[in-house]
């Protein structure tokens, strides 16, 4: 790898665990958008998921007692995890130009959709959240063909290791308590991200380097986290959530109309 495209990383990986740090998730996302800009998909996601693992990690060491386990271990997990089998084999059949393409039109797709939603609704008429008083009290019921959903976003994380908007779609309609809804999602991508790293190291993918390169990042991910949980304590999360998004579109038509990095 160039000292181009390991500084290039070290930004996107410092910005991808703000935003995770501030919203409890996008983190992926933003990692894998911009990444794939300077280096080759098949490449990054050896690179970056073991490194993904700490950003859950951190938020899960403070914020463990928040985590709804009812809805983690008894709705969400049994539903992702044969998604991820499938997008693991889906995975090995996507060339690396077809599958950036592909994640382009994803990312603009839902990062589009949600920027819309946003920009329609209203402050005002946001729904009321729970409290944080009772995290693992029984959410709210969920939305029409969430195990569609749910199966959908494990298919999209075992592509791309970025399953995040799916899901996101299906636990923020449960209307969790702020820091149950981070805790939980938490929990959700170390799973995931831990079962990918096993499926790595079990085909060969995990090599000397890469886990070097991920070693060398981690600081930056430390300070993003960091600059994420004070963004999370004094900014408003929808004006964040709608640059986030705004920038994910653009990011997403680049990777359509580029040729993708040499």
């Amino acid at each position: 790898m160039s000292p181009e495209q390991l500084a290039w990383l070290a930004g996107v990986v410092f910005l991808a665990a703000a935003v995770q740090a501030a919203l409890g998730f996008g983190a992926s996302l933003v990692v894998m958008s911009l990444g794939a800009l300077l280096v080759p998909m098949s490449d990054l996601l050896p690179l970056l998921v073991p490194l993904a693992c700490l950003g859950p990690a951190a938020i899960l060491t403070f914020d463990r007692a928040h985590v709804s386990w009812r809805l983690l271990l008894g709705r969400l997990l049994p539903l992702l995890a044969p998604g991820l089998a499938l997008g693991l084999i889906v995975a090995e059949r996507l060339g690396d130009a077809a599958a950036r393409r592909a994640y382009g039109v994803l990312v603009v797709a839902l990062a589009g959709r949600g920027l819309w939603a946003l920009l329609r609704a209203a402050p005002a008429d946001a729904p009321a959240y729970a409290t944080d008083d009772a995290p693992d009290a029984a959410p709210a019921a969920p939305p029409r063909g969430t195990p569609a959903w749910l199966l959908a976003a494990g298919l999209v994380h075992g592509v791309y290791a970025t399953g995040g908007p799916l899901l996101v779609y299906v636990v923020d309609r449960l209307r969790l308590p702020p820091r149950a809804f981070r805790a939980t999602l938490a929990g959700v991508w170390l799973t995931l991200n831990l079962l990918l790293v096993a499926g790595f190291a079990a085909r060969g993918r995990l090599e000397a380097a890469s886990v070097a390169t991920s070693a060398a990042l981690a600081p930056c991910l430390a300070l993003g986290l960091l600059a994420g949980h004070r963004v999370h304590t004094r900014l408003d999360p929808r004006r964040l959530r709608l640059g986030v998004l705004a920038l994910l579109v653009v990011v997403g038509g680049t990777l359509v109309a580029s040729e993708g990095p040499g």
